[in-house]
């Protein structure tokens, strides 16, 4: 497990997730509140599903 995973919030625009999915060569992303808490998270899979 990584320490200081990349992340992202719920707010963010989706293409802003995709760009560190990307430059991270990963494909899940973890969501978090305003409070660095983790509340979801985000796969590459759920984004293609979305047609995005």
């Amino acid at each position: 497990m990584t320490k200081k995973p990349k992340a992202t919030s719920a707010d963010k625009l989706v293409v802003e997730a995709l760009q560190i999915l990307r430059d991270k060569k990963i494909d899940e992303l973890p969501v978090v509140d305003n409070k660095n808490r983790p509340v979801g998270m985000l796969d590459v899979q759920d984004i293609l599903d979305a047609g995005l």
